[in-house]
């Protein structure tokens, strides 16, 4: 590493008064070991002059950091602590921040899942208070230089530079910006282990290198689900501070996780980890965004999938229900999930499959690769993607569908008062009855939910007509709620 011996640094640092000579210093571990040399850093813990403890970080380029990091204190002091110093020295450059004794987040969540969960909403809750309002012009401007610096790295081939201008960035910022715009802070890296909680039970915020205000927030849930590993396999711990996103935003993390491995880290790193990501963002774009790569550098993340049924089935909580089987060869299914812009309507586990598995020749991870699916539907018109959730984090969609394109299709009832009202609204009421003939309205009746119950025999009884009758037959309903909902 093209680090000074720590040894000269402390020294200096000693001479300058800026920390104590003893305790000697004691390096943390930790950070990226496959970083470029000139963007390598380390860390130690030792003592300012009047005994408080510090956390030391030597490197180069750290007059920024420590820019960012008061900001973010600024904004919010609880969650970030502030920088003691930044001092330039002979060679390189020292930040000092107050250290903070505790656990981070993963590791308190196998002790104490309950504390985590609390804590972990507090954390949300902080960040969420340095948010501001915005303009749609703030916005735009920092997604211009965003994708600009995206598409200036050497990664991409001329075709993708081409394919991502063209067809990636004009379709996803409609997806990320249907909010009206707002921005705040966020550490940039914002995962488990970078989440502090000290002896007293508050978070704290560490690791500041790409702490940025940012009108694209919600890549933070993203990154959180993918690369915090208790969030992979317990998500319901922290789901009430931070609602899992939609496949969109997770298209954005992995498209901005890359251009930062590019920048800071080392080239074997990269040619590495290069073909797997690509992958992962062209299986992303292509579904989510409804077009195909052509003359992308690799192929799509590879999955087998097979929808089995898919049409409407209308019940209390359901409009929908699909089922079928999906398989990755390179990773365990998680759960699958079916999401509509940036909200999951509905999860769930894989279900046991010997048939998928005695296909792919016994391969263990294709047994658990069944699904059926209830959801519930928001928007009839918006189209649903289903995706599958892999062991590490890695959210793959595999099909997208209109819910209108499905049999079975009825009255969807939750949008009737809309649709009426648009196309079939009632007239007015007429001040005195009109003579006319009795109309017998007939309703067979068995064991129907009584929500959709109440609405129909309401409907009748909101008839602006005034002579009718309503004949009710029920055939012997087991669920005794609708006898006793029709002898009212």
């Amino acid at each position: 590493m093209s680090v000074s011996p720590p040894v000269n640094a402390l020294s200096e640092l000693v001479a300058l008064g800026l920390i104590a000579a003893q305790p000697d210093a004691q390096p943390l571990h930790g950070g990226n070991a496959d970083r470029h040399d000139h963007a390598a850093r380390t860390s130690w813990r030792v003592n300012l002059p009047d005994g408080r403890p510090v956390r030391l970080i030597l490197g180069h380029a750290l007059a920024e950091l420590a820019k960012k990091q008061s900001a973010f204190a600024q904004a919010s002091p609880e969650l970030v602590p502030a920088p003691v110093f930044h001092q330039t020295l002979t060679h390189g450059e020292a930040l000092a921040e107050l250290f903070i004794e505790g656990d981070t987040l993963e590791s308190a969540a196998s002790a104490s899942p309950e504390r985590v969960q609390t804590d972990f909403a507090r954390t949300c809750t902080l960040l969420a208070a340095t948010s501001r309002l915005s303009s749609e012009a703030e916005r735009l401007a920092e997604w211009q230089h965003w994708t600009r610096e995206i598409e200036a790295l050497d990664l991409w081939t001329p075709v993708e530079k081409s394919l991502l201008h063209s067809l990636v960035w004009p379709r996803l910022y409609p997806l990320l910006c249907a909010a009206p715009p707002t921005i705040r802070w966020s550490n940039g890296d914002f995962t488990s282990e970078n989440i502090l909680l000290d002896q007293a039970g508050h978070p704290h915020l560490i690791d500041h290198e790409f702490a940025h205000e940012t009108h694209f927030y919600q890549e933070d849930a993203a990154r959180f689900y993918s690369l915090s590993p208790t969030a992979r396999q317990r998500p319901e711990l922290f789901s009430t501070g931070l609602p899992q996103p939609g496949p969109a935003w997770h298209l954005f993390f992995w498209l901005r996780q890359l251009g930062l491995e590019s920048a800071n880290n080392s080239a074997a790193y990269l040619d590495r980890m290069r073909p797997g990501r690509l992958g992962v963002i062209r299986r992303l774009a292509e579904i989510i965004l409804d077009c195909r790569l052509t003359g992308w550098s690799v192929a799509a993340a590879p999955l087998h999938h097979r929808l089995e049924f898919a049409r409407w089935e209308q019940t209390n909580t359901t409009a929908l229900r699909v089922s079928g089987c999906c398989h990755v060869p390179a990773a365990s299914v998680h759960s699958i999930l079916v999401t509509q812009g940036m909200h999951v309507l509905a999860k769930t586990a894989p279900t046991i499959r010997p048939d998928v598995q005695a296909h792919f020749e016994g391969i263990s991870n294709a047994r658990s690769t069944g699904f059926s699916l209830a959801i519930p539907l928001r928007e009839p018109d918006s189209p649903l993607i289903i995706s599958v959730l892999t062991d590490d984090g890695t959210i793959l969609p595999f099909h997208s569908f209109l819910a209108n394109h499905l049999p079975g299709r009825g009255p969807w009832v939750e949008d009737y008062t809309r649709w009426a009202a648009l196309y079939d609204p009632d007239p007015m009421t007429p001040a005195l009855e009109t003579p006319g003939p009795l109309f017998s309205v007939l309703v067979p009746v068995y064991n129907t939910p009584l929500p959709f119950l109440r609405a129909c025999l309401e409907s009748v009884q909101q008839q602006h007509y005034q002579r009718w009758e309503l004949c009710i037959a029920d055939g012997g309903s087991p669920n005794t709620a609708v006898p006793a909902y029709l002898q009212q």
